[in-house]
């Protein structure tokens, strides 16, 4: 699945609704509150980023 999904502007304000600055502050509160860590299950992930998108979506 490398490189099929990237936090990129069209991405995110085609399938969110929000602009980069708004999905950019998003990403600042879910890393402040301790959602960049790794959890339990599988040793690798998707960039926080990513992950972000597709709960947003």
């Amino acid at each position: 699945m490398g490189g099929v999904l990237r936090a990129e502007a069209l991405w995110v304000e085609t399938f969110t609704g929000l602009w980069m600055r708004q999905f950019g502050r998003l990403l600042k509160v879910v890393r402040e509150r301790g959602g960049n860590g790794a959890g339990g299950g599988r040793l690798w992930c998707l960039p926080l980023a990513d992950r972000v998108l597709l709960v947003a979506v």
